[in-house]
């Protein structure tokens, strides 16, 4: 999360890659329609297949997307715009799941010490979402600042366009790595973590029978996929 820079530089982006300030406003309503479809059928999708799976495979599709993005280049706008748009599907797969976790841990946390910690548990996620966009917002224009980046005080575009500042070719190579590889790296890196996450569907709906006192815990550890 913390390397999702694209999320605080799209604007810079639209302006200074794509020419416009608007590009980005487009780009984003089309793209929340495959999004917004996507988020009708995971309930359907996830009964037929484990959300850590769908979760991991989308994540490489973001992967594998996000680096043809980066080499196809902002200078061929129609590419670029399709290529957002079709991952704007996995990306929205992954905003959807990664949420859908916290449950289960809050389930596990309960069946392996019997304290019910939902609260905490939902508190520290909303805490940590909070602190990644935080420090990406940071990281994004630091990074931008070592490809020599002039910072420009504007209160609008149309200011910043009549100031009549120019960005070398370095800065707006240094922009569109920030946006477009930087996120990709995150993603790679989320994988990483995320392998060594245990927990499945199956076994979550079990550990929930138990923890409401539908069956018994020896009941619970004879019918889990591995042990806990």
């Amino acid at each position: 999360g913390i390397l999702a820079t694209n999320t605080t530089l799209t604007l810079f982006t639209s302006y200074y890659l794509f020419g416009s300030a608007n590009f980005n406003l487009l780009l984003a309503g089309i793209s929340a329609v495959p999004t917004l479809l996507l988020a009708l059928f995971i309930p359907k999708i996830l009964k037929k297949i484990d959300k850590y799976k769908l979760f991991m495979i989308c994540n490489l599709l973001m992967v594998i997307l996000g680096l043809i993005i980066f080499f196809v280049g902002y200078e061929n706008i129609t590419a670029f715009f399709i290529l957002s748009i079709i991952r704007s599907i996995p990306m929205g797969a992954v905003g959807v799941i990664a949420f859908m976790f916290t449950p289960d841990c809050a389930e596990y946390g309960k069946y392996k010490t019997g304290i019910d910690a939902k609260g905490i548990t939902f508190a520290i996620q909303t805490f940590t979402t909070k602190v990644n966009a935080a420090v990406a917002s940071s990281l994004g224009l630091f990074i931008l600042k070592l490809f020599d980046w002039i910072s420009v005080e504007a209160e609008s575009f149309a200011e910043l366009q009549s100031a009549g500042i120019v960005q070398s070719d370095l800065a707006l190579q240094g922009l569109w790595i920030t946006y477009s590889l930087i996120p990709v790296i995150g993603s790679i890196l989320s994988m990483v973590f995320y392998s060594f996450y245990r927990l499945r569907d199956r076994d979550v709906q079990i550990m929930a029978q138990c923890n409401a006192g539908e069956i018994t815990r020896e009941a619970a550890e004879n019918q889990f996929s591995k042990k806990y």
